[in-house]
């Protein structure tokens, strides 16, 4: 019983809270900054290269990154290390790479 409630509420971070489980408000805005602000660091871009951020998944634009010059895969592994590294990162992007993160992130 507990499994499927959990399921049902998984989505609302507060019931969670309140029943003294690990969840947290996922900031949208300030991923995606933090995610440009990363990018943009290591190799100068001006222009954005995430074109959008949906139920926690980020799309990177393609032609954005290829008009700067930049490498679409060099440009994918910044924007995951620093959402690995990001303090308010749900344990699902993490998780998808070690088995025993995963079943540590589930109690």
């Amino acid at each position: 019983m507990v499994s499927s409630v959990l399921s049902v509420a998984a989505h609302n971070y507060q019931f969670m809270l309140d029943h003294k489980l690990p969840a947290g408000k996922w900031l949208d805005p300030d991923m995606r900054k933090g995610v440009e602000a990363a990018v943009a660091k290591k190799f100068g871009n001006t222009k954005p290269v995430v074109m959008a951020e949906i139920d926690y998944r980020y799309f990177l634009d393609r032609k954005a990154i290829a008009e700067q010059g930049l490498d679409y895969e060099q440009v994918k592994a910044t924007a995951i290390e620093w959402l690995r590294q990001a303090p308010t990162t749900p344990c699902g992007i993490v998780s998808r790479t070690s088995r025993r993160l995963r079943r540590s992130s589930m109690g």
